[in-house]
């Protein structure tokens, strides 16, 4: 079943101004009926709870169709462009089927907002850049790591080798893996380390190293924490 009350008679009422039960759509400025659910020229959505009462399993023949092609013509553009956005240009529904085909479209749109996609060319490009920026933080977090562990073995009649051990475990790791949470582990192995050689050490000056430890480990977690970090 169509949307009769979506689809327009042809252009020239599309121009024309509104009658009684006819409104303006506010982003293509075309002629609408009042009670419609999207814009059947741009696909702008006006009554987004309605529209998400249109799934695949509720809809069937044509409108189920209709259904389809949006939520495949949207997996395609983001495919072909890494973009979701829909315009007049890439809005094309079968003619009375407007909102069936709009609701595959932001099912699809949807699904890929929610696997946090890159949903926009700029999107793909600060994704890939924030994957640069943590490579080069935990590259450049590696070397101190290995120099930690090895001082840990240097002192192993005071300082535990076994968290040396661990230490150059994580440095080798930070070299291959570029991940944010690599991160958070970074800081929570610097904290332990730091506590533990605070508690155990038995030495003054080992206590201090215990402190700085600590301190590079919160500053690891201020940056997988913090909104304002340079990745994020």
């Amino acid at each position: 079943m169509s949307d009769p009350n979506n689809t327009p008679d042809n252009a020239q009422q599309a121009e024309s101004t509104p009658g009684a039960d006819e409104t303006v759509c506010y982003m293509c400025r075309k002629v609408i009926k009042s009670n419609a659910w999207t814009c059947p020229y741009c696909g702008k959505i006006f009554e987004k709870m309605l529209l998400s009462t249109l799934t695949l399993n509720s809809l069937s023949g044509a409108q189920k169709e209709a259904f389809s092609k949006g939520y495949q013509d949207c997996r395609i553009r983001w495919k072909e462009t890494r973009d979701i956005s829909l315009s007049i240009s890439n809005y094309k529904p079968s003619r009375g089927y407007e909102n069936a085909y709009r609701a595959g479209w932001k099912r699809a749109s949807d699904e890929l907002e929610i696997r946090g996609e890159p949903t926009t060319p700029r999107m793909e490009g600060v994704r890939r850049s924030q994957e640069e920026e943590i490579r080069k933080h935990l590259r450049r977090s590696a070397p101190g790591f290995f120099i930690v562990g090895v001082i840990h073995f240097r002192f192993s009649s005071t300082l535990s080798p076994i968290w040396g051990s661990l230490l150059m475990v994580l440095g080798f790791l930070n070299l291959f893996i570029a991940r944010r949470a690599m991160v958070a582990v970074n800081g929570g192995a610097l904290i332990a380390v730091g506590l533990w050689n605070i508690v155990l050490a038995g030495s003054e000056y080992w206590a201090y190293f215990g402190v700085m430890q600590i301190g590079w480990g919160l500053f690891e977690f201020l940056k997988f924490f913090s909104r304002d970090a340079w990745w994020l």
